[in-house]
């Protein structure tokens, strides 16, 4: 698929030679594409990048059906391609062998447009020296949101390059963490050591939500939801159909949830422990703030003023 090619913002290789820099994107390129299925593989370069013919060579001997487009600043085709529903498999790959400018305008414009999709597999490949002052890992890494999966390849002069997935940590940040390490050379040719899947299972990467605190929009719509507001303008959740599911999937998919909910679920855990309590008290201890436990919910005071619960 043909686009506009670019001719601001390049730069050349400084750290190898052409033809040693081209040889390893190429044996690199065939390993990304024959760990996908083979089919709707997207290749994005700019003028940074030579070998695309020799890549489709590499990648027709494999049986890999490759889609090359030249990166273009408005990403309408691009776009097009990201909201369509005509698509075969499962996951759909995009290789971005591009200017770190480049990309990270990329990211931004999908972020910027909610493109972000769980039936994409993003793979950067970055070649260049880190300029001065610049973290080209560290800027992609906050423009992407949960729900964009970036596999990130950071080559180096010797022939070697880290590999790396992106992934949402318990504190909801996104972060790059070490999944392999690639190298080729001309006696062995190219191999790989890999700790975990370079391309890795969405549904499983997320089964698990590690702890992390999920928000939960909810309007008072009793026996759904009841919502205590007080007067100290502290509103906090009441008793419910939907707080019972909230805490059925929280032990399913290992989350918590903020406030008297999730006050409500450890007491079930520690009322064993209580030396006295009553049910308006869903998890405070006589004269003891609930704090103590690292947890603040409010006012305890107006807690044990109230006679409802959860």
């Amino acid at each position: 698929m043909p686009g506009l090619d670019c001719a601001l913002c390049s730069t050349s290789l400084p750290i190898r030679s052409r033809t040693h820099a081209a040889s390893s994107m190429i044996e690199m390129i065939t390993f990304v594409v024959s760990r996908t299925s083979g089919r709707q593989v997207y290749l994005i370069y700019d003028d940074i990048f030579t070998g695309i013919a020799a890549v489709v060579r590499k990648c027709n001997d494999i049986w890999a059906d490759v889609i090359s487009m030249t990166f273009e600043f408005a990403i309408s085709k691009l776009e097009a391609i990201l909201k369509s529903r005509n698509y075969v498999q499962g996951i759909r790959t995009f290789i971005l062998i591009c200017n770190p400018k480049h990309i990270e305008k990329l990211f931004e414009q999908v972020r910027n447009q909610a493109l972000e999709s769980t039936t994409v597999q993003w793979v950067v490949l970055n070649e260049q020296e880190n300029v001065p002052g610049e973290d080209f890992p560290e800027t992609l890494r906050t423009l992407l949101r949960e729900g964009t999966q970036v596999t990130l390849i950071e080559m180096s002069p010797d022939g070697k390059a880290n590999l790396s997935s992106s992934r949402v940590d318990r504190d909801s940040i996104i972060r790059f963490h070490k999944v392999g390490t690639w190298w080729t050379n001309q006696v062995e040719g190219a191999e790989a050591y890999m700790t975990s899947p370079l391309f890795p299972d969405i549904e499983t990467l997320y089964s698990d939500l590690q702890g992390r605190e999920l928000t939960v929009t909810a309007n008072d719509n009793w026996p759904f939801f009841k919502i205590n507001k007080y007067e100290n303008g502290t509103v906090v959740p009441g008793a419910g159909v939907d707080p019972t599911v909230v805490d059925a999937l929280s032990s399913k998919f290992n989350f918590t949830v903020p406030g008297k909910v999730l006050a409500r679920i450890l007491l079930r855990h520690i009322r064993d422990h209580l030396r006295h309590h009553r049910p308006e008290q869903s998890g405070f201890t006589p004269g003891v703030r609930y704090s103590a436990l690292g947890i603040t919910l409010g006012d305890p005071e107006t807690e044990r003023n109230s006679n409802k619960y959860y």
